[in-house]
C-alpha cells in the first residue's frame, strides 16, 4: 500500500466515523473541531512515516490518543471508527506488545464511555464489537508490517547478492588477467629481452658505423617495446578495486613516457575512487596509446595527461603542443583506442589543428 492509499483510507474512515455521529450529537461543534484536529495529525503523521520511519513513533501517537478519546466521548461512542487508524499506526510503528497494550486501553476507555449512554447488555455488545474491529485491524496491520519487512529484507539480500556477483566477476577477471600477464611476461617479454641482449652482443663485433647506428636504433625500439610491455603487464595485474593502484599505474606510465626533449605532466582533478576493472584498464590503455602517438608522431615538447573524476563519469584527456594537423588521419592505434572505449560505453574526441598539437579526450561512465 502506498502513502496516498493509506492516507485516503485514514480520511475516509475518520469521516465515516464522525458523520454518523453528527446527526445525533448535541455537541457537534466540539466534535467537528476535535475530529478535524485528529484527522490533520493522523494524516500528517502517516505521510511522515511513509517518507521515512519516524524516529519517535510513541510521541507521534501520543498526540492522537487524547483526540481519539475525546471524539469517541463527544459522540457517545458512535464515532468509534476514528480509533481504527490509530490502532493501525500503533501496530505499524510500535512493538507489537506496546500496540496491543494501547488497544486494550482503548477498549477499556470505550467501555467506560459507552456505559453512560447504553444499558449494560448494550454496552457489552458495543464493546465486543469495538474490540473485534480493533482486533481485525491489529491482525491486518501486522500482516502489512511483516510484508514490508519481508520486502525490505528481500531488497537487502538482492543488493548483497549483486555485490557478491560483482566481486566474483572481478575476482575471475583479475585471475584471468594475471594469467595473461604471466604468459606475456614469460613469453614475449623473455623474447624481447633476449633479442636486445643479442643485438648488443652483435654490435660489439660490427665495425661498420652506419650498420651499428641502425642496430642501435633497432635496440632502442626493442627497449621501448619492452618498457611498453612491462607497463601493460603491470596494469594487467592492478586490482580493479584499488584506486591507489590505478593512480600509481597511471603515474608510472606518465613518468615513463617522458624523454629529454618531451616533458609529460599528470594532473588529477576530483577525488579518486574505485573504478570497475574494465574501465580502469580502458583508461590506462587510452593514455598509453595517446602518449605513444605523441612520442612517435607529434614532435612535441610538452604533453599533459588530465584525469578528472566527475560524479557519474571519468574524463581523461591527453594534450600535446606538437605539430598537429588540419585533417586528422587515424592510424591503427587511435582507431583501436576508439573501439576499446566504445566497448566500455564511452566516447573519444580528437581536437587538432596545424601547429596547435593534438588533444585526445576520453569520457567513460564510472
Amino acid at each position: 500500500m502506498g502513502a496516498g492509499t493509506i492516507i485516503a483510507t485514514v480520511v475516509v474512515v475518520v469521516l465515516a466515523g464522525v458523520s454518523g455521529a453528527l446527526a445525533s450529537s448535541t455537541a457537534w461543534l466540539p466534535l467537528v473541531a476535535v475530529s478535524a484536529a485528529y484527522l490533520a495529525i493522523a494524516t500528517a503523521g502517516m505521510a511522515w512515516a511513509e517518507r521515512s520511519a519516524p524516529q519517535r513513533p510513541a510521541q507521534m501517537l501520543a498526540l492522537q490518543v487524547p483526540l481519539v478519546v475525546a471524539t469517541i466521548a463527544l459522540s457517545e461512542g458512535r464515532a468509534y471508527l476514528v480509533a481504527m487508524p490509530l490502532v493501525s499506526m500503533a501496530v505499524l510503528f510500535l512493538r507489537l506488545r506496546h500496540a496491543i497494550a494501547l488497544v486494550v486501553a482503548l477498549v477499556a476507555v470505550f467501555a467506560v464511555i459507552i456505559t453512560r449512554s447504553l444499558s449494560l447488555s448494550g454496552a457489552a455488545q458495543a464493546t465486543v464489537g469495538f474490540a473485534s474491529a480493533s482486533g481485525f485491524v491489529v491482525v491486518f496491520s501486522q500482516l502489512v508490517r511483516r510484508e514490508r519487512e519481508a520486502r525490505a529484507e528481500v531488497e537487502r539480500l538482492h543488493d548483497r547478492l549483486a555485490d557478491y556477483v560483482t566481486q566474483v566477476e572481478e575476482l575471475a577477471t583479475t585471475k584471468e588477467r594475471n594469467r595473461i600477464a604471466r604468459e606475456v611476461h614469460d613469453g614475449l617479454g623473455h623474447t624481447l629481452t633476449v633479442a636486445s641482449v643479442q643485438l648488443q652482443a652483435a654490435r660489439t663485433r660490427i665495425e661498420d658505423r652506419e650498420v651499428d647506428e641502425r642496430l642501435e636504433r633497432v635496440q632502442h625500439i626493442l627497449r621501448d617495446g619492452l618498457g611498453e610491455l612491462r607497463r601493460s603487464v603491470s596494469m594487467l595485474r592492478v586490482s580493479p578495486s584499488s584506486p591507489q593502484a590505478f593512480a600509481r599505474a597511471i603515474a608510472e606510465l606518465v613518468e615513463g613516457s617522458g624523454a629529454p626533449d618531451l616533458a609529460v605532466e599528470l594532473v588529477t582533478e576530483g577525488a579518486p575512487r574505485t573504478l570497475p576493472g574494465a574501465i580502469g584498464f580502458t583508461l590506462y590503455r587510452a593514455a598509453q596509446e595517446a602518449l605513444t602517438n605523441v612520442r612517435r608522431h607529434a614532435r612535441a615538447h610538452r604533453a599533459t595527461v588530465r584525469l578528472v573524476y566527475e560524479p557519474e563519469r571519468v574524463v581523461l584527456s591527453i594534450a600535446d603542443d606538437g605539430v598537429g594537423a588540419d585533417a586528422l588521419s587515424l592510424g591503427h592505434g587511435l582507431t583501436g583506442l576508439r573501439e576499446r572505449v566504445a566497448i566500455s560505453g564511452g566516447t573519444v574526441e580528437f581536437e587538432t589543428a596545424a601547429g596547435r598539437g593534438l588533444t585526445v579526450r576520453v569520457e567513460v561512465p564510472a
